[in-house]
């Protein structure tokens, strides 16, 4: 999440928002991991802006250490402003997934934002009154797309940066995670509140789940499996979107 509000200092350490996710992901999610053995080259990591774009800050990067001096180049850089949209975000998110078409690699996508979407819709896109419940079905239909196409091999992370107790919404966030299982995908959902602290535990939940699929798919596949299994996959997800490009239009 790249919007206005992540440039909030009410964080436990005194620092921004969005300073403390960028700490926490260079930190945990990528030095760590790669010290650890347990992210390699062969790991690739992407990075979506939830902005007024889904603009593509890191595409397709090997888990190195220039994978971390990104990061923290974007720490010292990057400067959040305006909405924080969700849908052009995920339109560069699936892309982004879509390139990999082979069954035995494991996928984490990881939404993180401290609040509710700020999309504007079209009064035709969906019909209902309230324009947040109607942006929160349209996300949650992409996703259960995805979750069908991709199954097991897909985690899907949605962490709520912030509180409920003081206004956050996180619903759209909860339904993210919630419409992934139920399509056939690991999920989770999980509020960091306002301290890298939190945040770097959230990071290691999501690496330990990432690291196991990454197991149980090697152990599974072969490549005539994934094969034949991605082609089925890719079927149900093509007649899947034209099924929902008949109802919803984004």
């Amino acid at each position: 999440d790249q919007s206005g509000s992540m440039r909030k200092t009410d964080t436990s350490e005194g620092a921004t928002r969005a300073d403390v996710v960028w700490l926490a992901l260079a930190l945990n999610f990528i030095s760590s991991r790669i010290k650890k053995g347990e992210s390699t080259a062969t790991d690739l990591f992407s990075l979506v802006s939830m902005g007024d774009i889904g603009n593509i800050l890191i595409s397709q990067q090997p888990t190195d250490w220039i994978l971390f001096n990104k990061i923290i180049d974007l720490l010292r850089n990057s400067i959040p402003l305006g909405d924080g949209n969700y849908i052009p975000s995920l339109d560069s998110a699936e892309n982004l997934l879509n390139v990999n078409p082979y069954g035995s690699c494991s996928l984490l996508l990881i939404f993180l934002s401290d609040g509710r979407p700020s999309d504007r819709l079209k009064k035709n896109t969906i019909l209902v009154s309230d324009m947040m419940i109607g942006l929160q079905k349209i996300v949650s239909a992409r996703v259960a797309n995805l979750a069908s196409f991709f199954g097991r091999r897909l985690t899907v992370g949605a962490i709520a940066l912030g509180s409920s107790s003081v206004g956050d919404n996180f619903s759209t966030l909860k339904s993210i995670a919630e419409t992934a299982q139920e399509y056939g995908s690991q999920s989770y959902f999980h509020s960091a509140s306002l301290s890298a602290e939190a945040l770097c535990h959230t990071f290691s939940t999501l690496s330990s789940t990432l690291s196991q699929t990454k197991s149980e798919l090697t152990q599974l596949g072969s490549n005539n499996w994934c094969d034949e299994s991605f082609a089925n996959q890719n079927l149900q997800y093509v007649r899947a979107i034209l099924s929902l490009k008949n109802t919803i239009s984004v």
